[in-house]
């Protein structure tokens, strides 16, 4: 049995390998589709990875930029794009330092509550400042979180078993098991991801590990980072069919932003 282990978010070619095998929701689409298609401009997507988002963002005519500091995540996305006929701008870039040629974006986004993947406050404002200079005045940017007041209850240290999936091109099948810690006195979770790969007669034949790190933000302190940044708050949302978001309740916090 073979053992591997990456430390750096989607920066392996194997986590970009097996990504698709168990990162498939779609019940964000339709919302990021009906907001790029309303912005009536160019959109830049924000840590895009394999195309979960872009795909769909492409297929309705979007005029789409993506961006990840992974390469081996956008090369499976250029492959999806030409596969289908598509067409989208790909750049390998650090959200935090991005340098882009085109500064008059209509609409940023961020999917996947994946700020969050910025794991010190300061990689977060960096973002936010970047973001914003890309953005033409009046651009929007959406930016999705996971709601802190109820996902740092369910850090507790122990391994979980967060499902059984079939390998995509393969027999194979996947069970991926999860164990988050968050530092004393500190935002920063450090999240342990087990991959445990089967063959199709259920003999193990590997057990892969990625660790990740990542920061929660509370929905007061995003608040003020964004506002410093020059972003004026549109909305906050509680679901991807735009209701609202209640601190007790919410599983996500998907901030509607929009540039001074």
């Amino acid at each position: 049995m073979n053992s591997q282990t990456a430390k750096t978010t989607g920066s392996p070619p194997w986590v970009a390998s097996l990504y698709d095998s168990y990162v498939f929701t779609a019940d964000d689409i339709p919302f990021f589709v009906q907001e790029a298609e309303a912005a009536k401009g160019p959109v830049l997507e924000l840590m895009a990875g394999t195309g979960r988002v872009s795909i769909p963002l492409a297929e309705a005519g979007v005029d789409l930029t993506c961006i990840d500091l992974s390469g081996p995540m956008l090369d499976k996305l250029s492959e999806k794009l030409a596969q289908n006929g598509l067409s989208a701008n790909v750049v390998e870039a650090d959200v935090c330092g991005m340098d882009l040629d085109h500064l008059n974006y209509a609409l940023a986004m961020l999917p996947f509550q994946s700020f969050a993947e910025l794991p010190d406050p300061d990689a977060q404002r960096q973002a936010l400042n970047q973001v914003a200079r890309h953005l033409k005045p009046g651009g929007r940017f959406i930016c999705t979180h996971h709601n802190a007041a109820l996902r740092t209850p369910a850090i507790d240290g122990i391994l979980h078993l967060r499902g059984e999936f079939p390998e995509n091109g393969s027999d194979r099948t996947i069970k991926l098991w999860t164990c988050e810690k968050r530092e004393e006195g500190s935002a920063l979770v450090t999240a342990l991801q087990v991959f445990e790969i089967f063959s199709s007669d259920g003999n193990r034949e590997e057990e892969r590990r990625f660790e990740v790190n990542y920061r929660l933000v509370e929905v007061d302190e995003f608040r003020q980072m964004a506002e410093a940044a020059g972003f004026r708050i549109i909305d906050l949302y509680g679901d991807y069919q735009r209701g609202p978001f209640w601190t007790e309740e919410s599983i996500y916090a998907i901030w509607m932003l929009e540039r001074i």
